[in-house]
């Protein structure tokens, strides 16, 4: 699932309850980003140009959200969170 998180099982409390309800606000916002992406993509010509323009210019930053660094190493092998690498 999309919207699944590792992070409702983190040993922080705190961090568990937040991550619950983000992934219900998550589920909501794939929903809403997909319908827009569709409604752009196959309105307007000039409304399909300026969606692919965007998706274009963001493609390069993409793999960044998918990147371990050493703060994430630490908390996942605390237990407070998890590698970004697996949320592929």
């Amino acid at each position: 699932d999309v919207c699944s998180s590792d992070l409702v099982s983190s040993s922080d409390q705190t961090l568990a309850g937040i991550a619950g309800k983000a992934v219900k606000e998550a589920a909501y916002h794939v929903t809403h980003a997909a319908t827009w992406v569709v409604r752009l993509g196959d309105g307007t010509v000039e409304s399909h140009e300026r969606a692919q323009l965007a998706l274009w210019w963001v493609a390069p930053y993409v793999g960044e959200l998918f990147t371990d660094d050493e703060t994430s190493a630490a908390a996942a092998d605390s237990g407070l969170g998890v590698l970004p690498s697996t949320l592929l």
